[in-house]
């Protein structure tokens, strides 16, 4: 009796025999079965060159996105420093009121002035005027200051200022509000408001102290 594999290999032989006989017998199945492996055998090779080049292509692809994103970008940053620009443009004239309000140096003849001229607008006599020391050059002295005061602005410097003045009460008093109304900003810390009594009559004497910031840029 013939054991399994014989009687496999015997039908699967007599089966490739068959074929045989019929791929040298007929021209047709010949031409055919040579055209499907021809096919095969491209598909499979053209798969394999295919690949590194459809790989690149990917690539490329990913490369253009990424460059397309990173020109929006630019034009968008560009479009903003346009804008920036045209707003430096139109508001370069009033850019001195900046340097008014927040000067680069200690101005204290500036300050000076302008309350003597409310003083006198106000027909209030300025008795004295006094301002602090100011470290102009080099790193800038931390002063200890009351619990009461707070610092006017972070990283710049502050000049201490002192000043009195007798007049009426109203006009003293508006003194005050247009000291506070200054472009340069102005903290007044404390007033104090004295009568004393003379030849004259009833006198008023106003006692203000305060602090106005500025900015010394170091250089680098």
């Amino acid at each position: 009796m013939e054991t399994g594999w014989k009687r496999n290999y015997s039908r699967y032989k007599e089966f490739f025999l068959n074929v045989w006989r019929l791929y040298n017998t007929k021209p047709s199945l010949k031409i055919y079965l040579e055209l499907i492996l021809s096919i095969t055998t491209v598909a499979i090779f053209g798969v394999f060159a295919l690949k590194p080049t459809i790989l690149t292509i990917v690539d490329l692809n990913k490369d253009i996105t990424n460059k397309e994103e990173a020109i929006s970008k630019l034009k968008q940053k560009i479009n903003n420093l346009q804008i920036a620009n045209a707003t430096l443009q139109t508001e370069s004239s009033r850019l001195h009121i900046i340097d008014e309000a927040v000067p680069n140096t200690v101005s204290a003849e500036t300050l000076i002035k302008q309350i003597e001229i409310l003083a006198a607008q106000n027909s209030v006599s300025i008795l004295s005027f006094s301002i602090s020391d100011v470290n102009l050059v080099g790193k800038k002295e931390v002063k200890k200051k009351s619990g009461d005061l707070v610092s006017l602005a972070e990283g710049s410097n502050e000049l201490q200022f002192t000043f009195s003045s007798h007049g009426s009460y109203q006009n003293l008093l508006n003194l005050i509000k247009n000291v506070e109304n200054l472009r340069r900003p102005v903290k007044i810390d404390s007033f104090l408001l004295n009568a004393n009594v003379s030849e004259i009559g009833k006198v008023l004497t106003l006692t203000v102290s305060g602090r106005v910031p500025f900015i010394i840029y170091e250089e680098k």
